[in-house]
Parts: structure tokens; sequence; C-alpha cells
């Protein structure tokens, strides 16, 4: 998930920082411990976010912040959706590469075995000499 800074956190959240400062404090919202704030807990906080507004709306408010709230919902998950893809084609490379180091590894040594059987059969089926004639008892 991308992580964002405080500032765009509660951009993001059209709130002021000081609100998110609340948020982080009430422990509605956790920050990493590198002091970014993921994206998922954006979108984990946002139904909550509009019972804190504690100015009267008016209904065209209320309107124009249902307007722009899954927008920006959307915008949010469509990243966490383009950054989730680009691991798995990170991923999916590694496990290709894995793979082919793998296959280069075992390669040398299927062959040696192949070389080891080939040879013990030829020396399985090798005529074998007559025994020595047993002394005999006179």
């Amino acid at each position: 998930m991308a992580r964002l800074t405080k500032t765009d956190a509660a951009r993001q959240l059209g709130i002021a920082r000081a609100t998110l400062y609340k948020l982080i404090a009430q422990g509605k919202v956790s920050p990493t411990p590198d002091g970014l704030i993921d994206q998922a807990e954006l979108v984990r906080v946002a139904p909550y976010i509009d019972t804190l507004h504690e100015r009267t709306r008016t209904p065209t408010d209320s309107y124009e912040r249902l307007q722009t709230s899954p927008d920006t919902l959307g915008d949010i998950l469509r990243a966490q959706l383009r950054l989730r893809q680009k691991r798995e084609r990170e991923q999916a490379r590694l496990y290709a590469e894995r793979a082919q180091a793998y296959r280069d590894h075992s390669a040398p040594c299927t062959t040696m075995v192949h070389e080891a059987q080939q040879q013990h059969q030829r020396l399985l089926d090798r005529p074998r000499s007559a025994p020595p004639p047993a002394p005999s008892p006179e």
C-alpha cells in the first residue's frame, strides 16, 4: 500500500491536520513506525470522518461531500490496485528468475546422473570373463 505524509492524508480525507492528529491520538488512525499513514487506513477511517464535522451543513454542502467522497475513495482504491499490480508483476519476475536459476542449477546435475547411469549400464552389459578353472584334486 502507498504511504502518505500526515499532511497528504489529511488533504485526501478533507480534514485539517490538527483533526488528523486528534484521530491518531484517539487511536482511530494508526501511522506506521516511520510516521507515515497507509492509504488503507484512510479507506478504513473515511466513513468516520463525516461524524467529525461540527459545522452545520446545508443540503448543497452535503451533496457536494457525497459527490467528492466516492471520487476520493475511488482514487485511493485505484492507486492501491496499481501498486498491488506492480508488486505482483515484480513477484512474478522474481519467481521466473528463481525458476530459471533452479533449471540452470539442476540441468548439470541431471546430466551427471544420466551419464553415471549410462556408465553403469555399460559395465553391466560388458561380457564377463570366464572364471578361472578350479584346481583339480589330484
